[in-house]
C-alpha cells in the first residue's frame, strides 16, 4: 500500500519490493544475495534447488502444495528444504528465515535481469516440469 495525497493506493508485492530494492547499487545487492543465493546457484542442482525454493515460497510455505506444483514427491520436496538448509544456513520452513530467503531470492534475480517467473504469487504453479532425476 502506497500513500498518496489524494487516496491510498494498493500495489502488487513485488511493485513494492522493487520500489524498495531500486535504490540498491549492483555491488549492495550481491553483497545482500553472495551469501544465501551463491551456495545454491553453485552447487550441483542449482537450477533444481532454486526452482524448488521459489515453487515453495509461492506456495506460501506449504509444502503439499508445492510438492504438488514441482511433480514431486513430498518426502523428495522435503529433502531439498533440508539441502537448502545446509547450504544456506536459513531454514526455509521458518517464516523469518524464508522471508530472508525470498528477498534475497528477488536481489539475485533482478541483479541477474531474470523475471521471477511470478515466484511472488501465491499458489501458482511457476511452471515446473516433472523432475527428471532425483535430488540426491
Amino acid at each position: 500500500m502506497l500513500l498518496s495525497k489524494e487516496k491510498v493506493v494498493r500495489s502488487e508485492p513485488q511493485a513494492i519490493l522493487e520500489t524498495i530494492f531500486a535504490g540498491m547499487s549492483h555491488a549492495a545487492r550481491e553483497d545482500v544475495t553472495s551469501p544465501v543465493i551463491g551456495p545454491l546457484a553453485n552447487s550441483a542442482y542449482g537450477p533444481e534447488l532454486i526452482r524448488t525454493l521459489e515453487q515453495y515460497l509461492a506456495d506460501n510455505l506449504n509444502v503439499s502444495q508445492a510438492a504438488k506444483h514441482l511433480y514431486l514427491h513430498r518426502n523428495t520436496l522435503l529433502y531439498r528444504l533440508a539441502k537448502i538448509r545446509s547450504l544456506t544456513g536459513l531454514d526455509p520452513r521458518n517464516f523469518e528465515q524464508a522471508l530472508e530467503l525470498k528477498l534475497a531470492l528477488l536481489l539475485w534475480q533482478q541483479n541477474n535481469g531474470q523475471n521471477s517467473g511470478g515466484f511472488l504469487r501465491r499458489g501458482k504453479n511457476l511452471g515446473a516440469e516433472p523432475a527428471k532425476y532425483a535430488l540426491r
